[in-house]
Order: structure tokens, then C-alpha cells, then sequence
């Protein structure tokens, strides 16, 4: 998984360079009330966060309206009532970049657009999502009079759809993602460094039929240290009464009860002290962006803080609830959507891209 990481990382943005004829792109990270967007060429429309926009527009802004842009390492933020030319932002040639936890929150910022706008990227085929109706990508739409785009000098005035940016959809679909079929069970979370203080929820996909289902989580001899067994797709660890101990490694995996070749992938956690959660938001809150951003954006940028450190489980735990709060918020589901598949949990990536509550 760390390897998928880097390697993302480090290619992150040059597909979307290359969509964009060599330009980098303005993202719209996080949004108060309703934006308007003007292309170069003259064509307007409301954006969502998510979009993706050319230097070229501008942005007109109300009195209550507030954004953050991203672009090429920097971030803006904007309010109050104001017309705005993006490249009067971003200006060429502009060489310094954010050297605070910001740096770091753009980079995941540009691997969530990057897994949207790559169609053609076989390592995390985001490109391939689909949906049971309708046409656009489903993210960072500029609406104009019934057709959609994204503000990359593609918006349609009549009728049609379409962004250049492929096939991204959301998922009609319902279940976990993983579609109650057949006999594989793909265990989902914990995995990286949990709270040993608190409750652990252990959660897996649910195969065909209604089978019983055997948990056992081991340590690093391979010994089994707790094991149970239910017929939920979840399981709640208590870590103290289980004895398991602050900086130990553990791994776990699920079953069918009485079918043990029905059996799924194993993971391993280790036991974290809740002090180091606090040394990691202290870095993230000290951001300036952080400080004067919306709420979506503060939970974007405490999630990317945790998972950075290993602090997956945690990490989820924001991303779902920051989408529940924000349901309609394109950027939160967009990066939601990116954190599972970084992981290779394409299914509930697809899941919480789909997801509206």
C-alpha cells in the first residue's frame, strides 16, 4: 500500500497536465454558498467544489461567498463580494509554493482530481466508474442552459454533456459496493495504527447466502489472541479487555464458519497511543488555510493528517462523517472516493462516490 502511495504521489498531476494541453489546473477546494464561474470565453455557470477550472476565468463572488483555490502548489482563499480573474491569483511564473501542512493537503488534492480525470490510469481505473443513468462525471459540473462541463473550455450551452474528462459516474448501485456475490470476502477495516484506548469496529464485505462468520485476530507470533463469531458484516474489538498492548502489531481476518477456504484477506493494525493523534492535528491546525477554511475543509485536511501517519481507521471515521455533514459537497466525495482507492478498496470508493446522504 505505501508503495501504491508514492508511486501516486509522485506521478500525481502530470496525467492532468497532460489533459490539459500542458496547463495546470484551478481546483475549487472547498466553497461557502453559491459560485459563479466565467470561461475565457465567455460562457457562465454555478460550479460545485471539485471543479476544475482554466487560469484563464474568473470567479464572481457574493457577499457571504468563500472559497479556497489550489493551484500549481498554492492555495487562495477568497470572500466577500468580488470579481475575481483567476490568473490575477495565480500569477505566471509564480515560483514559491505553501511550506506548510498546505503543500502536502494540495498534493492529495491533485491525486483525487487525478484519479477522476485519468480514464486511462489501469492502476486505479477510476476512469471505468459507472453509473445506471445519466451523463457528466458526477463531479465539479459548471451548469449552463441544460448541459454541463467543468470549466475546462468544454461547457455545452444546449443540451449536451460532457467535460473531456472521460467516464467518471457515479454508482447507481446499492448493497457495499462489493455486491453480495459469490464466495470472496475482502475484510475492509482496521488496518494502519487504531486508538488502543477505544473501541475498534472490524468490518467486512458480505459474501453470497447468509453464512455465520469467524473472526480471529492474532499477534505478531502468530499466536490467536481473540476470536469470535457473528452474523453481522461487523465486529466491535475492545482492545483492553482483549489485552492487546499500546505499540504491538496485529492481524485479522474473517471466515465462514465451518467453510475455512472461505476466508478473507488479512490486515494488520497496530496499537496507537491517542497522544500521537494529537501531535498530528497540531501540525495540520496550524495551516493557515486550515484556520480560515469552512468546516469541509477543515475535515479534508485532518483526514489527510491522519492517514499520512498511518492513522487510516481514524482517517475514515472523518471522511464519513465530514460527507455527512457535507452531503452535496463534490470535493469531500471526490477525496472520500480517493482515500479507498489508494488502498485498493475500489468498491467503497465507488460507495462513497455514489453516496448523496
Amino acid at each position: 500500500m505505501i508503495k501504491h502511495l508514492i508511486l501516486l504521489v509522485v506521478t500525481v498531476g502530470m496525467t492532468v497536465a497532460a489533459t490539459a494541453q500542458t496547463e495546470m489546473p484551478v481546483v475549487l477546494v472547498a466553497a461557502k454558498g453559491k459560485i459563479k464561474y466565467t470561461s475565457a470565453d465567455g460562457m457562465t455557470g454555478k460550479i460545485l467544489t471539485g471543479a476544475v477550472l482554466r487560469r484563464g476565468g474568473s470567479l464572481q463572488l457574493k457577499k457571504k461567498n468563500q472559497v479556497v483555490l489550489f493551484h500549481n502548489g498554492h492555495f487562495r482563499q477568497l470572500e466577500g463580494k468580488q470579481s475575481v480573474p483567476l490568473a490575477s491569483q495565480f500569477p505566471e511564473g509564480e515560483n514559491m509554493v505553501d511550506l506548510d501542512f498546505a503543500l502536502t493537503f494540495g498534493t492529495y488534492v491533485m491525486a483525487a482530481v487525478d484519479l477522476a480525470a485519468n480514464s486511462n490510469n489501469s492502476d486505479d481505473a477510476w476512469g471505468t466508474v459507472k453509473s445506471t443513468g445519466g451523463s457528466g462525471d458526477g463531479w465539479g459540473t459548471v451548469k449552463s442552459t441544460g448541459g454541463s462541463g467543468d470549466g475546462w473550455g468544454t461547457v455545452k450551452p444546449t443540451g449536451s454533456s460532457g467535460d473531456g474528462w472521460g467516464t467518471v459516474k457515479p454508482t447507481g448501485g446499492s448493497g457495499d459496493g462489493f455486491g453480495d456475490k459469490g464466495l470472496t470476502i475482502w475484510a475492509i477495516q482496521p488496518f494502519g495504527k487504531v486508538n488502543g484506548k477505544e473501541p475498534v469496529r472490524l468490518y467486512w464485505s458480505k459474501p453470497s447466502g447468509n453464512p455465520e462468520f469467524y473472526i480471529r485476530i492474532q499477534d505478531e507470533a502468530g499466536q490467536t489472541v481473540k476470536e469470535t463469531t457473528t452474523r453481522d458484516t461487523s465486529w466491535t474489538l475492545e482492545p483492553i479487555a482483549a489485552g492487546l498492548k499500546e505499540g504491538a502489531f496485529y492481524q485479522w481476518n474473517v471466515s465462514v464458519k465451518g467453510a475455512a477456504d472461505q476466508k478473507s484477506n488479512t490486515l494488520t493494525f497496530e496499537m496507537g497511543s491517542p497522544n500521537e493523534t494529537a501531535e498530528v492535528m497540531k501540525r495540520v491546525e496550524n495551516s493557515a488555510i486550515y484556520k480560515r477554511g469552512p468546516e469541509s475543509l477543515r475535515g479534508l485536511m485532518s483526514a489527510i493528517a491522519l492517514e499520512q501517519k498511518d492513522w487510516y481507521h481514524a482517517a475514515a471515521e472523518v471522511y464519513d462523517k465530514i460527507q455527512k455533514n457535507h452531503p452535496k459537497d463534490q470535493m469531500v466525495r471526490l477525496m472520500h472516493a480517493a482515500f479507498w482507492v489508494r488502498y485498493g478498496l475500489k468498491p467503497e470508493g465507488e460507495k462513497a462516490f455514489a453516496r448523496t446522504k
